[in-house]
Formats: structure tokens, C-alpha cells, sequence
């Protein structure tokens, strides 16, 4: 956390404040006295961005997100860190419409508390690089460890990319709308990038000049007020929003009451429904098994009943879904009052063997997928012979819309292919199911389905013709009266074990 070099007494109340809550990994510093306008924010955010990766060893986090004392929550933890799962590897860069162009390059520097830019005076630009990929966006970024350590490792690398896009935003006006959008823009990582943030900014206020020489001036959003809380609901449909900005002076009662609704609408938490007295006949082959090699769970208590999540619906005083791709849970009762949950996992695309950006970021199979709650009803990842199956591609999620063409190949255990019909797709921010067609039969055993595209956005807008790329693939357990094992079952399931009894708000 870096605090601004104007109030250095807060640095010792934020580690006092971490002291005391034992936050441990919190780490406060104040290393610049930032004018905005200049490069002293960008300093300070790569300077906590090398800190990061130093520490990754021992924190092991997976992405870096940039955020200021005026941002604030919108959505769980949960949703956020399921949301980062399934996009894993990629980074979240919002990039302006200027990156199909050419992008303005002011000059700006700071000195004694002040910025000067002479836009309007002198016209002064800096020119650019030749090969030099120059972007702007938001500065509010999530990067993953990989690019991020690619950008601590390549700043003192002389003759990298990274070290030329740095030099070259030093001497520009508000670099930290520039650097980051540059860096990924100039390196391999381009292919692993999402033009969006992860924040609902509000329209843009009044700009702000910082001394009597700065002619640009940079912009801010508004203030945040409970009128915004309409269109943060509308945006968090339209796709996955975590943050909003900007709130100011937290101790004024509206701005409390405006936190506390924030809050309450983040906070909404799952509620159980049973599904059925007796568990699913799958789950039978779970009774004497370790469950995550920890937990003699099934030897010592008798399971009485099953119940699966259910988010509250737009009927409720919880809002509709804040991200649509969750997985399916599946919550086992003992008599003792012992639960495990069953969480289904994603089908994910191997990252380490892309070349290119993904349009399927993950694939999930299972019974009963309804469209419009857009979850699994029956069993996810495990299939009854008596069933019909579909599968569910998540695909990419970008601001930008996108048309795809999609087939599905069902692949048997005896490798016969049976297709499903291609459908032409627009990406909005609901998954795509596909049904296994009904005069395909089932047999037991593992099968796996193919997603093929066969057309694809380009870059500049135009839709590119693919020779049937497979984009991703997903196997699934087919059983009969032979039930799966539990080691079959943990292919497709994480489980833990809670202890005691359940949470208030899950009764």
C-alpha cells in the first residue's frame, strides 16, 4: 500500500491498524510525493508491482490488480476470485479506441508540486519510437504473476521492451494511462490480453489542472451517490463488474449509507435448497472414501440428505446474478451435522500450451442445464446412462462484441463422433449450451467433446474464417449400475469439510 508522500503519520496508523488486525501481508510504504499529471503514480504503482513479485514465493497470488483509495467493492470476494479462476492467465487491460489509430503523446513532467505541459503552447509531443506500439486506457489493470514479472524483470534489461516503453512514458503526461496498455501491447503477453477492466467508473467530472503550466489536465469520475447504484446493477449484467470509483469522505453519513448498500448487494450468500432426501447414486460411491486425503468423513457419519446451491433470484432481496459462470455445489448433510461441499470444476483451456488469446475459456458438462439460471439442475461432470448430457462453453468476456461459429464433436469411450449442429454465436455474458444430439447413445465410460470454431473476430473488427480449430476439450464420466469411485468422482469435483454448524444465512 503505497501512502502519499504529504502524510507520512499515515503510514505508521496503516501499520499499526494491520498490527492489530493481524494482517500480516500488508505491507505499507511512502516512497513518492505524487503530482498527479506526472510520473510519480506510475512509479509508485511499479514500485508496489516489483514488491509483489519479490514476495510472490511467499504469498503465491496469481494477480495483481491496481487499485486507489477511492475505489470500493461492488461484488464478493468469492465472485471475484471464481471470475480470475476460470479467465486464469489472462490480463485485464482497458485499452481506448485511440489503439486503432494513434494515441495523443503530450509531454508533462513535475517539479515542486507542480505539472507542466505545453500542449496548447508549444504543441510539444513526444514522438514516437519507430516499431513502437503506443496504447492509453484505465489505468486500473489486473495482471497476472507472469506479465507482471515480465515487467519487474524487464525494466532494468537494457534494450527489452519493457525498458523502452518505460523510458518512453517517463517523459509523458500521465504515464500510468499509458505504460501498462504499451508494455503488454509491445510482448508475447499480447496474446493473453482482454481489453476491459474489472470497474464500473462513473461518467468523467470536471477536469482538474495541476499549476499554472499544466494545458492538458487529466479527468476524473464523478463522486459516487446512491443515484449510480441503478447503473452499477445494469452494468454488473451486461458483464462482470468488482470495483467502482471513486467515493470520497467516508465518514459522512451519506456516504456510509451509500457503502452499506454496496455491501449488502456484494453480499448476497448462497442459498441451499434440497434437491433430495436421498444423495444422488453417485455420491454412494463416495460412502468409504477419504475425502481430500484428510477426512475419514464418510466411515464416521451417515449421510442424510443433500441440498445444492441456489442463488437468490431477481425476486429476492438479493440482486440476479453478479457473475453468471458459477460453478455447480453440491452440499452433503451427515447426521451429526458435518457437511461436505461439492464444488464441480471448470474445464479450463491449458494455458501453457496457447499461442494465441482464447474464445473458450472453459468448458463444463453436465444434466438439466437451464437457461435461464443458467446452471446445471442435475449432476455436473457426471453423467447417468439414462440421461441426456450438454455441454456449456464459457467464452471469452470482453466489452467489445464478438461472432463466433461453434460445433461440437461427443466423443465415446470406442471413439465414435457424433456432432452437434454448428450455431452461429454473439458473445454476450452468458455461457453457450450445446445438447448431445438424441439419436447419439450413451454409453459407460469417460467421453470427452470437442469445441471447434469455425469463425472467429479478428483484431480489427472483420470475422476470420478458422478451418475447424479445436478450441477446447472436456471429458466427462458416463455411468450405469456400476458406480464411479471416489477417485473418479475427485476428477471432477473439489470437496471440503465444514465442521459445526452451518451459517446462519444458509439455513
Amino acid at each position: 500500500v503505497h501512502v502519499d508522500g504529504k502524510n507520512p503519520a499515515a503510514v505508521g496508523d496503516l501499520a499499526n491498524w494491520a498490527a492489530d488486525n493481524a494482517f500480516t501481508n500488508v505491507v505499507p510504504g511512502s516512497d513518492f510525493n505524487i503530482t498527479q499529471g506526472g510520473n510519480l503514480i506510475l512509479r509508485a504503482s511499479v514500485r508496489g508491482l516489483q514488491r509483489a513479485v519479490e514476495t510472490h514465493k511467499e504469498w503465491a497470488w496469481d494477480y495483481w490488480i491496481k487499485l486507489s483509495e477511492t475505489d470500493y467493492p461492488v461484488a464478493s470476494v468469492r465472485s471475484l476470485h471464481e471470475f480470475l479462476s476460470v479467465h486464469q492467465g489472462l490480463n485485464f487491460v482497458g485499452m481506448d479506441a485511440c489503439r486503432h489509430s494513434k494515441c495523443s503523446r503530450p509531454l508533462g513532467i513535475t517539479c515542486g508540486g507542480q505539472t507542466f505541459s505545453f500542449f496548447n503552447t508549444l504543441r510539444m509531443h513526444k514522438p514516437a519510437q519507430y516499431g513502437l506500439h503506443f496504447i492509453r486506457g484505465s489505468e486500473w489493470v489486473a495482471l497476472t504473476h507472469d506479465f507482471a514479472k515480465e515487467i519487474a524483470t524487464g525494466l532494468d534489461k537494457k534494450g527489452s521492451a519493457i525498458a523502452t516503453v518505460w523510458r518512453d512514458s517517463l517523459l509523458q503526461y500521465q504515464p500510468d494511462e499509458s505504460f501498462f496498455h504499451s508494455a503488454i501491447a509491445n510482448v508475447a503477453s499480447c496474446a493473453f490480453h482482454v481489453n476491459r477492466n474489472l470497474h464500473f467508473i462513473t461518467g468523467v467530472d470536471v477536469k482538474s489542472n495541476h499549476g499554472a503550466k499544466d494545458e492538458v489536465g487529466t479527468r476524473s469520475p464523478a463522486t459516487m451517490t446512491e443515484d449510480y447504484l441503478p447503473a452499477i446493477a445494469a452494468a454488473k449484467k451486461a458483464l462482470p463488474r468488482f470495483f467502482t470509483r471513486k467515493l470520497l469522505d467516508y465518514d459522512r453519513p451519506e456516504t456510509a449509507r451509500l457503502m452499506q448498500r454496496l455491501d449488502d448487494a456484494a453480499a448476497c450468500p448462497p442459498v441451499w435448497k434440497d434437491v433430495t432426501k436421498k444423495p444422488p447414486g453417485w455420491v454412494e460411491g463416495l460412502l468409504q472414501s477419504r475425502v481430500d486425503g484428510a477426512t475419514e468423513f464418510w466411515a464416521k457419519h451417515q449421510v442424510t440428505g443433500a441440498q445444492r446451491v441456489w442463488r437468490a433470484g431477481p425476486q429476492s432481496s438479493c440482486p440476479s446474478e453478479e457473475w453468471s459462470n458459477r460453478p455447480s455445489e453440491l452440499r452433503l448433510g451427515s447426521s451429526s451435522g458435518t457437511r461436505v461441499i461439492l464444488t464441480e470444476k471448470f474445464g479450463l483451456w491449458p494455458r501453457a500450451k496457447m499461442k494465441r488469446r482464447p474464445d473458450v475459456l472453459a468448458m463444463r458438462v453436465g444434466t438439466k442445464w437451464c437457461d435461464t439460471t443458467l446452471r446445471f439442475l442435475g449432476s455436473a461432470g457426471l453423467v447417468h446412462v439414462g440421461e441426456q448430457p450438454a455441454v456449456v462453453v464459457h467464452l471469452l468476456q470482453t466489452v467489445e462484441s464478438a461472432h463466433h461459429k461453434l460445433s461440437v464433436d461427443w466423443v465415446s469411450p470406442s471413439k465414435t463422433i457424433s456432432k452437434s449442429a454448428a450455431r452461429e454465436v454473439s458473445v454476450g455474458h452468458e455461457p453457450v449450451s450445446f445438447r448431445m444430439p438424441s439419436g447419439a447413445a450413451l454409453t459407460p465410460g469417460e467421453w470427452s467433446v470437442k469445441v471447434r470454431l469455425q469463425r472467429v473476430p479478428a483484431e480489427d473488427g472483420s470475422v476470420e474464417e478458422v478451418p475447424d480449430l479445436v478450441a477446447g476439450v472436456r471429458k466427462f464420466l458416463v455411468y450405469s449400475e456400476e458406480l464411479p469411485s471416489a477417485t473418479q468422482v475427485l476428477q471432477y469435483y473439489t470437496a471440503r469439510v465444514e465442521e459445526g454448524p452451518a451459517p446462519k444465512q444458509e439455513l
